[in-house]
């Protein structure tokens, strides 16, 4: 990136599902970039922001099955977890102001279904 303006780098990408930190943020065109190295960025639609959170969920006993997303929010249709469960977590992210929790790679269940004990 140099002067607001966004050259794509062609014999570089970032490994799907790694985690990468930044340390700045900006915008050009209405698109959001992190930084993850020395003038590369990655536009923030491709990523997630998540805050490590390791930890065991206790999923709600009033359920019959308890949703899960994706990092994009999206329902992930083809599984849930079973009511009054206990999961690991390592992440935490929000989605649309709601907090979900990781518990499986791009599967995350919302903290208003899982109760939150520190490991």
């Amino acid at each position: 990136m140099n002067n607001g303006s966004v050259k794509k780098i062609n014999n570089r990408a970032l490994e799907a599902g790694s985690s990468w930190f930044s340390d700045k943020e900006v915008s050009i065109d209405g698109v959001t970039y992190f930084r993850v190295a020395t003038n590369e960025w990655v536009r923030s639609d491709k990523v997630y922001e998540y805050q490590d959170h390791k930890s065991i969920v206790r999923t709600n006993k009033k359920l019959e099955m308890i949703p899960l997303v994706d990092a994009k929010g999206k329902t992930v249709s083809n599984r849930a977890l079973a009511p009054d469960t206990s999961w690991r977590t390592d992440r935490s992210i929000v989605i649309n102001n709601q907090t979900f929790h990781r518990v499986a790679t791009n599967e995350f269940v919302s903290a208003d279904n899982a109760l939150s004990f520190i490991d």
